[in-house]
């Protein structure tokens, strides 16, 4: 006790004497001290004992305090932070993602799946036909077994995503696209709808071959074998050539797009690519069947032979066989490689937005203090304001107008040139004119207010970053690390969307 050390504050390095010690975590110092360094409580969390009513804990919280806004159950979730809702967003972008790829090639191995079984029993359904079975019930036999199949399978998958989503979760957090704490507990609902979009995915797959399989005339029951008048129709011509041209026309994209949308193109360009190698299968196996082929032209046997001539007998048979081969590897691949290939596909083309540029951040602090970010550059300071009962995310910029996201501004029922009073962190309040009204997703926050204002109510804000840092300026302060655009992408990708706290860098 009684020693000189230094206190990192929203205003700077302080030298502060320390007169105890205590046994808990963190920095306690006066009242006045707290009240100097950070003037408003933004919020007081209450735990509740044991077997205490929410309710009615809530009512006795506003009774005491009329003017403040409680928040129970859901609606704690306005004082999340903006950074854990980000990162949930970006899990749930790679999961909705993996989840419609999932449902993409599965569509497409139970359509090649159910028409292979079609062509293969054409003799039996023939049979059928010749003893009376309408059309329309040849395709409810097929449904039906497609029916019988998809809730089979869907159960299944059910019952292993939730063995497998405890794991999962873990491996999101590891990835940074998790909340550390973030706990899973199974709920009937989800695992209900997975059953059922098993169900409507099988019967989505095999819809095609039940309509093929009522077609199948009554003679096919008659026949030894037959030979394929056409290995394409003209519905998978058009399929296959326009999968070709859309992908070809997104592998093209994806070189010249902008960084941002990179990644979409090329995830977009393979999932067209592959549905377009399994359209095209009929057409694309002879060529490759003879290819292969040549080498074993001069081997003993009539295996070789056999194979080779049973394949170009039967194109369509043999493309039924290989399209769910060809969709299964081709998505798992893609599957497969997504996490690498966002984890460095982002960094990539964060780092390219921000060529030539210099960032400041935290080095083992929560932010950057006052000093840093009055050095020069461009950096905002987040803040939470209160607009009557809304609470608002918002944070100051230096130099821009006084702004809102339209999802606030019609929450707040504002237009632009139209007043608004706000509370600040401290209490106190102040009449906003609103300059101008952004698209929703143009920055990461609500409210765009000067940077001096923000200051001048919370001086215990931080700014996260500093672009186009002074590595000179800010050579010797404590808690600054200064990177280049690449190192900088490096270490925020994939936990933040954009540099300084936008999503869109200037």
């Amino acid at each position: 006790m009684g020693d000189r050390t230094t206190l990192l504050t929203g205003g700077g390095p302080a030298e502060v004497t320390v007169t105890g010690l205590v046994d808990g975590p963190g920095v306690y110092v006066s009242e006045q001290a707290a009240a100097r360094l950070s003037p408003g409580v933004a919020a007081i969390g209450l735990l509740l004992h044991p077997g205490a009513d929410p309710v009615a804990v809530a009512a006795a919280a506003r009774a005491a305090a009329p003017d403040a806004t409680v928040s129970t159950g859901d609606e704690r979730a306005a004082l999340e932070p903006a950074q854990a809702a980000k990162t949930r967003w970006l899990g749930t972008q790679l999961l909705i993602a993996m989840a419609s790829l999932a449902v993409f090639v599965t569509v497409f191995v139970v359509a090649s799946t159910f028409a292979l079984s079609t062509a293969q029993r054409r003799r039996e359904l023939g049979l059928l036909r010749t003893v009376g079975a309408t059309p329309r019930q040849i395709c409810r036999m097929v449904m039906g077994e497609a029916l019988l199949v998809g809730g089979a399978g869907g159960l299944a998958g059910a019952l292993l995503g939730v063995a497998a989503a405890v794991p999962a979760a873990r491996l999101l957090a590891d990835w940074g696209l998790a909340e550390p704490g973030l706990r899973i507990r199974p709920e009937p609902l989800p695992v209900l709808a997975a059953v059922l979009v098993g169900v409507g995915v099988a019967l989505t797959g095999a819809y095609a071959a039940a309509r093929r399989a009522a077609k199948v005339p009554p003679m096919a029951a008659l026949r030894e074998a037959s030979v394929e008048a056409k290995a394409m129709g003209l519905g998978r011509w058009l399929g296959g050539g326009g999968a070709l041209a859309l992908g070809g026309f997104l592998a093209v994209r994806t070189a010249t797009a902008a960084a941002e949308d990179r990644v979409n193109s090329a995830l977009f360009a393979a999932m067209a690519l592959t549905a377009a190698a399994a359209l095209l299968a009929p057409v694309l196996l002879p060529p490759l069947v003879r290819l292969a082929g040549l080498p074993l032209r001069g081997s003993r046997g009539a295996g070789a032979m056999l194979v080779r001539a049973e394949t170009l007998a039967a194109v369509r048979r043999t493309a039924a066989t290989a399209a769910p081969v060809i969709a299964t590897i081709g998505f798992a691949v893609l599957l497969s490689g997504m996490v690498a290939t966002m984890r460095e596909a982002y960094p990539a083309g964060q780092a390219a937005k921000l060529a030539g540029l210099t960032i400041a951040v935290p080095d083992g602090m929560p932010g950057l203090p006052a000093t840093a970010v009055t050095t020069g550059g461009r950096s905002v300071l987040p803040t939470r304001v209160y607009a009557g009962d809304v609470s608002v995310a918002a944070f100051g910029t230096t130099g821009g107008p006084t702004s809102v996201a339209a999802g606030t501004a019609d929450a707040l029922d504002i237009r632009v040139g139209d007043s608004v009073t706000v509370t600040f962190a401290d209490g106190l309040t102040e009449q906003l004119t609103i300059d101008k009204i952004t698209p929703d997703g143009q920055v990461d926050d609500d409210l765009i207010l000067p940077q001096e204002l923000v200051r001048q109510h919370d001086p215990s804000a931080l700014a996260p970053s500093l672009l186009g840092a002074d590595p000179t300026a800010l050579a010797g302060q404590p808690g600054v690390e200064v990177l280049d655009a690449k190192a900088y992408a490096e270490r925020e990708e994939p936990r933040t969307g954009g540099c300084c706290g936008c999503s869109q860098p200037s």
